[in-house]
């Protein structure tokens, strides 16, 4: 690139390809109509999912700088031409070109003490990295579960509704067809960016959906999640690193540097090689600083005490933790039993019969309006599922369809 570019030009270029792009993007009423089933869905989040593609780029990043920790050990090879010439005199000395080319090795190790930290620390990195991706999985499961169950809950609505419709004639006028279709494409819009594949409408199967009820976490809950304590040791030992990188600061430094000879020198036409072991070298430092300003020290008292805050705060949120999670499964069972008492009302109202048409009309009346309150709170009780799912996962006989990474 020129120092005469222009930045418009540049920008124009970038806009027009992204117009273009915008352009071609198909319209909703031209895609086709299609349905996936759980397994098909799942499999189509591992590979297109933006959310699980930066997650993997992460531990790929993580991984590289954990192997890149030793990397400092290799020798270093520089090249190096150099060339002269004398603009401006009329001796033979400075109007000949002179160049010349060198090859030389330099080894130099790190400091010894801060190496295995290093190395320590980077693996931490990496390991982090591992649990980040596996949590961002089973948040994406519980999220492709909440996905199948409102579509479920959706259509066992508008059911209900049409049941509504058949006695109430202006029910039918305040929800019409026109609002449901908004409804169903806004649904596919959120399917589709959670997919990332915008080829087709698509549309949940619910058929091969897992279920879960609250005796799958009945054992689980009596301790946290395995990711959610791994993540908060991890948060442990990191603050335990930290005090001890401050308290590196006390140990004397040293460095060491080999240098090689020239291994190759082209110069005026003359080649030279490994002749003059003048040249090899050997730099080593060793230095220790005197903490005259209590720098170190200081920090050190901080690191100490922000350990000691997180093992506070820590404490605080399994605490927390630990009341959220049995406050779910107690609304999760008064609710599993309030449904089973409403289902066994409207069945025992239909065993009654009725002796006229009003009655009948009452009765049905009043069973759907049961009904549309079991899916309202069926709606609710979903968020319940979806956290306990994000913190345990699906139990082991709901995940034969959804292979662990």
């Amino acid at each position: 690139m020129g120092t005469s570019c222009s930045v418009n030009e540049y920008l124009d270029t970038a806009r027009a390809e992204l117009t273009q792009s915008y352009n071609t993007l198909p319209a909703y009423e031209t895609l086709p109509s299609r349905t996936v089933s759980w397994q098909q869905a799942w499999a189509m989040v591992e590979k297109n999912n933006l959310a699980l593609k930066q997650a993997r780029q992460a531990l790929d990043d993580a991984r590289h700088k954990e192997n890149n920790t030793f990397r400092n050990l290799i020798p270093q090879v520089n090249l190096g031409y150099y060339y002269s010439m004398a603009l401006f005199g009329n001796n033979q000395e400075t109007n000949s070109p002179n160049g010349r080319f060198d090859i030389n090795i330099i080894f130099s190790i790190p400091e010894l003490i801060n190496l295995p930290i290093d190395y320590y620390t980077a693996a931490l990195a990496t390991y982090k990295a591992e649990q980040n991706l596996e949590q961002k999985r089973r948040e994406l499961i519980s999220r492709l579960y909440q996905f199948f169950r409102e579509e479920e809950i959706q259509v066992a609505s508008e059911r209900t509704d049409d049941d509504l419709w058949q006695i109430d004639a202006p029910t039918n006028e305040l929800t019409s067809k026109k609002q449901r279709e908004l409804q169903q494409r806004e649904r596919w819009h959120k399917i589709c960016s959670f997919l990332n594949c915008y080829d087709a409408r698509w549309k949940l199967h619910p058929g091969g959906i897992p279920r879960v009820s609250p005796e799958d976490y009945r054992e689980k809950i009596k301790r946290p999640g395995d990711i959610s304590v791994t993540l908060a040791a991890m948060e442990v030992e990191a603050s335990r690193l930290r005090k001890l990188g401050v308290a590196l600061d006390y140990w004397p430094s040293l460095h060491v540097s080999f240098y090689s000879p020239t291994l190759f020198n082209l110069s005026g036409g003359n080649m030279g090689g490994f002749m003059n072991m003048d040249d090899v070298r050997l730099d080593m430092n060793s230095y220790f600083s005197l903490d005259t300003r209590l720098t170190s020290w200081n920090k050190y008292q901080d690191a100490k005490v922000q350990h000691e805050l997180l093992l506070q705060q820590l404490k605080q949120r399994m605490y927390e933790h630990r009341e959220k999670i049995a406050l779910l499964m107690r609304s999760w069972t008064e609710f599993g039993n309030w449904k089973q008492a409403m289902e066994e009302y409207i069945h025992f109202r239909r065993s009654q019969g009725a002796t006229d048409p009003e009655t009948a009309r009452k009765m049905h009346a009043e069973s759907i309006s049961i009904r549309k309150s079991i899916l309202d709170q069926d709606r609710k009780n979903l968020e319940r599922e979806c956290a306990l799912i994000q913190e345990y996962g699906l139990p082991e006989k709901k995940t034969s369809t959804i292979p662990e990474k």
